[in-house]
């Protein structure tokens, strides 16, 4: 990010102004700070989540965002875990394994198809 200014909305005051990053490839980032002190915005201009007002934003690769809040889709455990992939069963064992999820799908009444989210009781 360059000289990156970014606000909320198209009629909206700046809450980011002139901002520079540069992370190097192979790096690990993480954002942190106190309540309000501009860590969504900041990772929200990344993401071309925020309007960019003036500036460059060039990311080359993948960005991982992990929110303070998690976030479930109204779905099945498997497709949480596939999020809208096509399946690559060897993936999706591997994943199941190292979240160590394979005992809980075993007790589950519908294993990887249960329903999952806010409004399901499980």
């Amino acid at each position: 990010m360059e000289n990156g200014t970014f606000a909320w909305g198209d009629d909206e005051d700046p809450v980011l102004r002139n901002i520079s990053v540069n992370v190097n490839k192979g790096s690990l980032v993480a954002i942190v700070g106190t309540v309000g002190s501009g860590k969504t915005s900041l990772v929200s201009g990344f993401l071309g989540e925020m309007n960019k007002l003036s500036g460059r934003v060039n990311t080359k690769g993948s960005i991982a965002y992990v929110p303070q809040q998690a976030w479930i889709q109204q779905s099945t455990l498997k497709d949480n875990i596939t999020f809208g992939k096509n399946l690559d069963t060897a993936l999706y064992d591997r994943v199941i394994e190292a979240c160590a999820l394979k005992s809980d799908l075993e007790i589950l009444p519908g294993g990887d198809q249960t329903e999952i989210g806010e409004k399901v009781r499980n």
